[in-house]
């Protein structure tokens, strides 16, 4: 496959977006709540719905 023009701006080549950010997060949340104990998943859950609703507030 050969291409004139790169897909992306060579400055936003390796930056990191909303996507990439949104990614990460998914990703460490799942991996703590793995990580966790049974009712220590519960407290982390629990810790997250709080912020979400605490963040919709404003």
């Amino acid at each position: 496959m050969n291409r004139q023009e790169p897909r992306l701006p060579s400055s936003s080549a390796g930056h990191r977006d909303r996507h990439n950010d949104y990614a990460k997060l998914l990703l460490d949340i799942n991996e703590a709540v793995q990580a966790a104990d049974k009712s220590s998943r519960g407290v982390i859950i629990r810790r997250i719905r709080n912020a979400l609703e605490d963040g919709s507030k404003e």
